[in-house]
């Protein structure tokens, strides 16, 4: 039966009731073993049957042609280059990533709104509409386009690799750019540094211009690889660190700029204080938004693999 290569065995189990109603009729199935299933003892025969190779089933045939197919396949894929495998950004990860910008703009709007209402616009006076520079630059550069910087280039094409890096830099360049203007118009204006306020923001600062520094050095010096993974993780959380610390300090701000208004005494619950409050839990909402993109798992894929 080993011998012949084209002969098929197949072996059923019957039980005993079977064997009995059934005898052998040849000399080679007596010599055939009786089995015996542990615990239960109930006795099987086991029958073998020898057959061509011609009266292979159908479904033995289809197997064969599937597992062919597959072979030939997998040599044509021989001759496709290899291609690093990207991680796919999932429909609820591109969708936050919109909805942040969405709110970002109207985050914007509001907060523009505000200042052109309630408190006369914007002019070069040395007073309070100067200082209206200040919440606006620092809201442009420290939430909008910092938040963009790190979120809205991993949420493009990752074929244009070159458009995301300029986007990336040029949101970077833009925040820089507002931030120091409405660090300097903030000077310029009100140079005490006794609220609370102002020490986040300082704090704020200062940990944006550490990583600025850590993003020079990962462009100028060749640090070892394994020590550069370990940096990419790090500056995941020095940019929540830092943008966490500017929210903090742009809702303090907005309260500390409602409450220091001439004849406001927070005895009276004006439409003002709905338009800051609103503007205020938008911005928490931003902040949770942009937190969960850059924590996903998708992104630091991503960001690991650049």
């Amino acid at each position: 039966m080993a011998e012949n290569s084209e002969t098929f065995v197949n072996i059923h189990l019957h039980p005993r009731a079977y064997y009995d109603e059934n005898p052998p009729s040849t000399a080679e199935d007596e010599k055939q073993p009786i089995l015996s299933e542990q615990g239960v003892g109930k006795p099987y025969t086991v029958e073998i049957n020898p057959t061509n190779q011609s009266e292979e089933p159908e479904s033995s045939t289809n197997e064969n042609e599937e597992s062919k197919n597959l072979t030939n396949e997998a040599e044509a894929r021989l001759d496709i280059p290899y291609r690093k495998p990207r991680y796919p950004l999932s429909h609820l990860f591109s969708a936050t990533v919109c909805l942040i910008e969405v709110l970002g703009v109207i985050l914007f709007i509001f907060l523009l709104a505000w200042l052109l209402n309630y408190h006369g616009g914007f002019e070069w006076d040395g007073a309070s509409k100067e200082f209206n520079y200040h919440a606006l630059f620092m809201f442009l550069g420290f939430v909008f386009f910092y938040s963009n910087a790190a979120v809205s280039s991993y949420s493009m094409n990752q074929k244009q690799v070159t458009s995301i890096h300029y986007f990336h830099v040029v949101s970077v360049l833009l925040t820089l750019f507002f931030t120091f203007f409405g660090f300097i118009v903030g000077l310029q204006v009100d140079k005490r540094f006794y609220s609370f306020h102002t020490w986040i923001g300082m704090v704020t600062l200062v940990l944006f211009f550490i990583q600025a520094l850590y993003g020079l050095c990962c462009i100028f010096i060749k640090i070892p690889e394994r020590l550069r993974q370990f940096a990419r993780k790090f500056e995941i959380w020095l940019f929540l660190c830092v943008f966490l610390c500017a929210i903090l300090a742009t809702i303090l701000g907005i309260s500390e700029y409602i409450n220091n208004r001439p004849g406001h005494d927070g005895s009276t619950f004006s439409f003002e204080s709905i338009v800051t409050n609103v503007i205020s839990l938008l911005l928490v909402v931003f902040s949770l938004l942009v937190t969960s993109v850059l924590m996903h798992p998708i992104y630091q894929k991503e960001r690991l693999d650049r």
